[in-house]
């Protein structure tokens, strides 16, 4: 993919996004609006899970896994976001990045009911360091402390 083309798929995804969101009332002019805000943003978890497997574009996948790393996704969005890291290829520095932020996103959302999956991914060493920032989902892990 050319740079322009890529160029080109970033500003087509985050508009698709961008519409998603303002149809349930969320206005923003980019997914990074979300990411960068302070605002509670429940009501487009479910839009976000949506997109999420759709886009194709990294900085644009990147940036809804960014933005589904909230106290509010928890825990609805963990199973997709184990599909997303476990689907996700890492051959090029992009897609690292992009699968970091969905692995960063899943540490913040998972719990007990995906210790398993968690224990899968953090020592599975073909994801590098992308599996990183899926650690912290442990600490919340109650119900699995002594099993660690």
């Amino acid at each position: 993919m050319t740079a322009h083309e890529v160029g080109r798929s970033l500003i087509e995804e985050d508009a698709i996004v961008v519409s998603a969101l303002q149809t349930i009332g969320v206005e923003v002019r980019s997914v990074y609006d979300l990411v960068n805000t302070k605002e509670s943003y429940p009501r487009a978890i479910p839009i976000l899970l949506n997109l999420l497997p759709q886009l194709r574009n990294d900085r644009i996948k990147e940036g809804v896994a960014r933005a589904l790393g909230v106290r509010e996704a928890r825990p609805l969005a963990a199973r997709p976001l184990i599909r997303e890291f476990l689907d996700l290829p890492s051959q090029t520095k992009s897609q690292q990045h992009t699968k970091w932020a969905i692995g960063n996103a899943l540490g913040a959302t998972a719990d007990d009911s995906v210790f398993d999956q968690v224990l899968a991914l953090l020592t599975d060493r073909r994801h590098g360091w992308t599996r990183s920032g899926i650690v912290a989902a442990l600490a919340r892990m109650k119900a699995h402390r002594d099993r660690r």
